[in-house]
């Protein structure tokens, strides 16, 4: 009788193996450390797929630079609009946006496409202000160029002010994503559903393990999934230790693939972790994307952090890393 039951184990094994296959070709996702830049979930990480609403934040991106940009701008949406377009994604404010802000809805389209770029968004493309693609050719992004966008209104000043007053419940709108701020620590979030075309998206900034900045996107065709997908990401960043799959470069280059999963603990922030006012300035002429120069001011004064003891934990692993391009896609 084992022979039987053992066809039957492999028979059950491989339809196992198949389900997970097709399970990964429709899902794609992002967990990532924004202080360090470690990925702690991945799945077709530079594929871009279709944004659906989530769309909706790089039209506020690009709306929140232009407006912090120019000192003659006037501040070009109201507290109104952009609550209920980013909290209750009520798409005809995307193009009335657009026009207030660049006169015309294909002069705005052009400048989404800029600030991407601008940002080190590599994979996207932007054809509207939000996420609907009526003729099949909607606007799309990589999970990982998802993550550069969140981490770009991080580190802005008054990006997370921005995001919580606009995209969370306390927009007075309520949110199309209210589970994930049940999980607290959430800044801002934005779903995108398009139906016709399958597909479900969803995107959160927020705190993690040791108060670190985690940014997850999440692709599917499964409504259902996406609660459970962003409650897997958001508990994955809060674990005490996690395992590393790879490393993203928050403002330009491949993103790189370990062999093998490696241990990871996150660290707190310290004080020599954060910006000092005066020792560095955004250069914003670079097309790739922001990078960091010295400040004319002359030297600045340091006081070199204590020594502490070397772990194995934080020593270099010896890890070989591949370019994703390489990676055979899914």
């Amino acid at each position: 009788m084992s022979a039987p039951i053992s066809g039957l184990a492999d028979y059950l094994e491989r339809g196992q193996r198949q389900r997970d296959a097709s399970l990964n070709r429709r899902r794609a996702e992002i967990v990532v450390n924004l202080d360090t830049g470690a990925i702690i979930r991945g799945n077709r990480v530079d594929n871009p797929v279709p944004l659906a609403s989530v769309t909706k934040l790089m039209t506020a991106a690009t709306i929140f630079h232009l407006n912090n940009t120019d000192s003659n701008r006037r501040r070009t949406y109201s507290d109104n609009q952009m609550g209920r377009f980013l909290s209750r994604s009520t798409n005809e404010i995307g193009d009335q946006l657009a026009r207030q802000t660049s006169g015309s809805v294909q002069a705005f389209v052009a400048q989404m496409n800029e600030h991407a770029r601008r940002i080190g968004m590599q994979n996207s493309n932007f054809t509207n202000t939000t996420g609907l693609n009526p003729d099949g050719v909607g606007p799309t992004a990589s999970p990982a160029d998802v993550a550069r966008l969140l981490s770009w209104f991080h580190r802005q000043p008054g990006g997370d002010d921005f995001l919580r007053r606009y995209a969370s419940p306390d927009s007075g709108f309520g949110h199309t994503m209210s589970y994930a701020f049940e999980h607290g620590g959430v800044i801002g979030a934005k779903t995108g559903t398009n139906p016709q075309a399958g597909d479900v998206t969803g995107a959160v900034l927020f705190r993690g393990a040791n108060n670190q900045t985690y940014a997850t996107f999440i692709h599917t065709n499964n409504t259902g999934e996406r609660p459970t997908m962003i409650s897997q990401a958001i508990q994955a960043a809060r674990s005490p230790r996690q395992q590393v799959i790879g490393q993203l470069d928050l403002n330009q280059g491949p993103t790189r693939f370990a062999e093998g999963p490696q241990s990871h603990t996150p660290r707190p922030t310290i004080d020599e972790d954060r910006p000092r006012l005066g020792l560095w300035s955004l250069n914003a002429s670079r097309p790739q994307g922001p990078r960091l120069v010295y400040s004319q001011a002359g030297p600045q004064p340091h006081t070199p952090r204590p020594t502490v003891t070397t772990t194995d934990e934080d020593r270099p692993r010896p890890v070989l890393w591949a370019l994703s391009g390489a990676r055979p896609q899914a």
